[in-house]
């Protein structure tokens, strides 16, 4: 029951106790009483109590009122700007996520193929002359995932990300950013005897030897972040 209908109940209640308890009790008027009087003023004297219960009671719904007007229009306002933060924040997350989950997705999908390939080579010495022949592949997908990864719009979004999601696109881009470094030294076009030269270099040979394993440790993990991604952009109703 609303504060409105609590007042007219409370309303009709003292209008027929003040009209019918009289009525039903009250002692009749003496004969000529008041014989010369104004009328209007006589009927204000008989029911001033009503009268002033009345406009009290009517005070008090009018104070409800508008009270109640009040606390519409500051609910109205408050869900108005939660919808304008929760825009603002799907906005946000839809930019992060479109097109970037593309990409990402272009991207394991390379080094799956390049993985699957190097380990078909029967020899861990073979797997790394592999990774040093595919280094200039290896280069530009792993600095275009840092790059993807370091766009305003999914550094903005990663904001609103948990922090699993946000914990993992960073180690994505450290691990990238060290793929890179490894890879850049190497030439696009490599030679046999320049292959054999660069792993006799004890370094050369450790990096690429450090990196081995994190080639599959990035093609595991984009999917997961992939995941992770599409779970936040439902959440906060992305298509």
């Amino acid at each position: 029951m609303s504060n409105r209908q609590r007042i007219f109940r409370a309303a009709f209640l003292s209008v027929g106790l003040a009209l019918g308890l009289p009525i039903l009790f009250g002692a009749g008027p003496k004969e000529n009483a008041r014989e010369g009087e104004d009328p209007l003023r006589s009927i204000i004297f008989d029911f001033q109590t009503l009268i002033g219960g009345a406009l009290a009671i009517g005070a008090a719904w009018w104070t409800v009122k508008t009270m109640e007007d009040t606390e519409r229009s500051a609910a109205k306002r408050h869900a108005e700007q939660i919808d304008l933060t929760l825009r603002k924040d799907k906005l946000a997350v839809e930019r992060a996520v479109n097109p970037q989950i593309d990409g990402l997705m272009s991207t394991e999908f390379s080094l799956v193929q390049l993985r699957d390939e190097m380990l078909r080579e029967n020899t861990y010495r073979k797997q790394i002359v592999f990774i040093a022949t595919n280094a200039w592949w290896l280069y530009d997908l792993s600095w275009s995932l840092a790059k993807l990864l370091e766009l305003d719009q999914v550094k903005d979004g990663s904001k609103l990300f948990d922090g699993m999601l946000a914990y993992k696109l960073g180690w994505l881009h450290d691990r990238a950013i060290e793929i890179a470094d490894v890879t850049v030294q190497f030439p696009r076009q490599m030679f046999h005897h320049y292959i054999e030269s660069a792993l006799s270099d004890r370094d050369t040979y450790k990096n690429l030897d450090k990196i081995y394993g994190t080639i599959s440790k990035v093609a595991d993990e984009i999917p997961v972040v992939v995941e992770l991604m599409m779970a936040t952009a439902r959440k906060y109703g992305v298509e």
